[in-house]
């Protein structure tokens, strides 16, 4: 009895062990797959700039431009059935120049995390008066690790006139430059340059 006690408790041991292992395995699986999804929204984006003139980005003429240009933060936010939540969203919908008509008619209704909810976006400009650290909540929340409980889960963060700088975003002299965060779930910021 105390040797079937003990190969059961080995057993578990050795089960529990590859189960741990498994869900690290997952995890950097959907990394892996944030990671294409960041690469496949900056190379839409510069798609979208290739197709506008001089290389504009989304939300840089217009009414969206002055809302931008306050400074706010502009918002794209999805509710669970993938539609856009018009309560928590201030891009301006309908329009093709906007961040809203970018994510729709780029990137479209499959933009979706591993996990199966589609990408929020939140999209801010960096505020550094020189080529320093962005200084902004969204770019701090996202270190600190608390942007998905105080802000939005799977949320992008676009930091418009910025490149990356390891995991953080910090100025460009060129207003055309845009560096994309993601926090990975395996732990740690994923950020791409255009």
């Amino acid at each position: 009895m105390v040797e079937v006690v003990l190969v059961l408790a080995i057993s578990g041991a050795i089960f529990a062990a590859i189960f741990i292992a498994l869900n690290g395995v997952w995890a950097d699986e959907r990394d892996n797959e944030r990671r294409t999804d960041v690469m496949t929204f900056i190379r839409e984006l510069k798609n979208y700039q290739t197709n506008n003139s001089r290389g504009a980005l989304p939300g840089s003429s217009g009414d969206e431009k002055k809302l931008f240009d306050e400074p706010k933060t502009i918002t794209v936010v999805y509710k669970d059935d993938g539609e856009v939540d018009n309560t928590k969203t201030n891009s301006i919908i309908g329009s093709d120049t906007g961040w809203y008509g970018f994510m729709e008619g780029y990137l479209g209704k499959n933009f979706a995390d591993p996990d199966g909810p589609r990408y929020n976006l939140n999209v801010v400009k960096c505020s550094a008066s020189t080529e320093r650290r962005c200084p902004n909540p969204e770019l701090d929340s996202i270190k600190s690790g608390t942007f998905k409980e105080n802000t939005l889960s799977y949320t992008m963060l676009v930091v418009v006139e910025a490149i990356c700088d390891g995991e953080d975003a910090k100025r460009s002299l060129n207003a055309r430059n845009v560096a994309v965060l993601y926090r990975m779930e395996a732990g740690g910021v994923y950020c791409e340059n255009t």
